[in-house]
């Protein structure tokens, strides 16, 4: 047997006592250079201390540490690394197993793994408890992994379901204003006025609120100019057909907008047989579109798709035509000169009244029919109403006091009859011409006292709209009045006509086209 000398075996324990220290001084060395930030330094010291040493006690620490100064570096390999050979060593080690996840899919995103990063986060929100706000952001990796992966149905999905989760986080926010978007460019106008409304509502203190505001406007807000086929900037009337919406220019003629088929025409003088681009009303009937022109009383049948024209020798009595109504059978038409000229369908005689025959003034300029009278407002006369079962018109010129005068609309809510004039603001009667009221700008929500357009809503509430003012909006029930203009996102602050279509009020102005507002913003 060989002796070992007391020498021998003394040497053999001071070299191992020595890699042991060695070891140890590396290990610390390398937890020095992660706590003072020096990830990628340390990541070296950890993988030469894992290399050197082996299995052992002190590897499994230095494999977490391992692995989480990798992530701070940005270091996949050696992340993987520490992992890997963490699980081949440690199988049932205290290893954190949700950091390790975590840190692989940060590491995957910034080494543009897309595709990898997508599916580990998939398996995270899967497998572990977060709270919201911590879920939501994993979410808001997944959206950007999946942008990036040219996937926008996937984004779209995660951004509906962080959505409806209700929750008020700040990925939350995000995902509001991004689906409002969406909904806007697929032409969804309610659905994203929905979502942008609970953003502003549920996140009060989001640091892009101007942005949504900003958004807000362009969902409620819609713009249609000659740019979009419109015959003229100048806006007459608006009418609605099921599918179509008719659209009467001061200069341009009838323009007709087919939605469903995305068909736009152009009525002029020149292309078709409408008698005048000069358009001042639309009526629509069953059958007819009807076109009162400063040129004459033109009427489209729908059937044949040709205008026609009605002569003065048939009946009417002038040719400037001002405003054009059908109800209960008869065709009522206002004229600038020559009164009111009525056609009875039912046995296609016509009738005219004059100032000798009791209207007020021979320039007609509305008519508004209501239950059992028709009323008729005029330039310097005031209004008239005709008793059909009588057969007789009664004038009022001076209700308050103040003439009745540039009467520009009319328009009756069921109960009352509304007066739009040029100077005197807006005037309000009941059916029978009692009760009257008079709102301006000294007395009222209106911002002028030029009214040339005023209608009722479908929700009751009368809408006026102004010369260089707008258009306001008043709530019989709370006396509230609201006003619209160009930095709402009004077309145009000259307001000439007002339509409505279900939840959305129709603008045309004076010179920025048609203005369609979604509900009342």
């Amino acid at each position: 047997m060989r002796r070992v000398s007391l020498a021998g075996v003394i040497a053999v324990l001071l070299s191992l006592l020595c890699q042991a220290s060695d070891t140890a001084t590396g290990l610390s060395a390398a937890d020095r250079l992660a706590a003072g930030g020096k990830h990628a330094a340390a990541v070296r010291l950890y993988r030469e201390f894992v290399e050197k040493t082996g299995y052992g006690r002190e590897t499994e620490r230095a494999l977490i540490a391992l692995a989480g100064a990798a992530h701070a570096a940005g270091d996949l390999p050696a992340f993987l690394y520490a992992r890997d050979l963490y699980a081949r060593w440690f199988p049932e080690g205290k290893a954190p197993r949700r950091e390790f996840d975590e840190y692989e899919a940060s590491l995957r995103m910034r080494a543009g793994d897309w595709s990898g990063a997508a599916a580990l986060v998939e398996t995270i929100l899967g497998k572990y408890q977060y709270p919201p706000e911590v879920a939501d952001r994993w979410r808001g990796f997944l959206v950007v992994c999946y942008t990036r992966l040219a996937r926008p149905d996937r984004v779209l999905e995660i951004r509906l379901e962080i959505v409806r989760s209700g929750r008020r986080t700040p990925q939350a926010a995000d995902a509001l204003f991004r689906v409002s978007e969406w909904a806007l460019r697929q032409g969804r106008r309610e659905l994203a006025l929905y979502y942008i409304n609970r953003l502003l509502a549920e996140h009060p203190l989001w640091p892009h609120r101007g942005q949504a505001l900003s958004l807000k406007k362009a969902v409620v807000w819609k713009t249609i100019t000659v740019e979009d086929g419109l015959g003229d900037n100048s806006v007459s009337s608006i009418r609605f057909d099921g599918d179509d919406v008719w659209v009467g220019t001061w200069l341009g003629g009838v323009t007709r907008f087919s939605r469903s088929q995305g068909r736009l025409q152009k009525f002029t003088a020149k292309n078709s047989g409408l008698v005048s681009d000069l358009i001042r009303d639309l009526w629509i009937d069953q059958s007819r579109v009807w076109a009162a022109t400063f040129e004459g009383l033109a009427w489209f049948d729908k059937r044949t798709d040709k205008w026609q024209t009605v002569l003065t020798v048939a009946g009417l009595a002038g040719q400037r035509v001002k405003c054009v109504t059908v109800s209960d059978e008869r065709l009522w038409v206002g004229t600038i000169g020559n009164g009111v000229s009525m056609l009875d369908f039912r046995d296609n005689t016509w009738k005219t009244w004059r100032t000798k025959d009791g209207l007020p003034d021979e320039n007609i300029v509305t008519i508004t029919p209501t239950p059992g009278s028709v009323w008729a407002g005029s330039l310097a006369g005031g209004i008239a109403r005709y008793d059909l079962r009588r057969g007789v018109w009664q004038v009022w010129s001076a209700p308050l006091g103040s003439a009745l005068k540039n009467v520009k609309s009319m328009a009756f809510d069921g109960q009352r009859l509304w007066i739009a004039t040029h100077g005197d603001g807006l005037f309000s009667c009941d059916e029978n011409g009692l009760n009257w009221r008079q709102f301006t700008r000294a007395n009222s929500g209106l911002p002028v006292d030029f009214v040339h357009a005023v209608s009722v809503g479908p929700d009751g509430r009368v809408w006026a709209g102004t010369l260089e003012g707008g258009a306001a909006v008043y709530e019989p029930r709370t006396g509230a009045w609201r006003v619209y203009d160009i930095h709402d996102g009004l077309a145009g602050n000259d307001v000439i006509s007002i339509a409505f279509e279900g939840r959305y009020v129709w603008f045309g102005t004076l010179n920025g086209g048609i203005s369609v507002l979604l509900g009342d913003g």
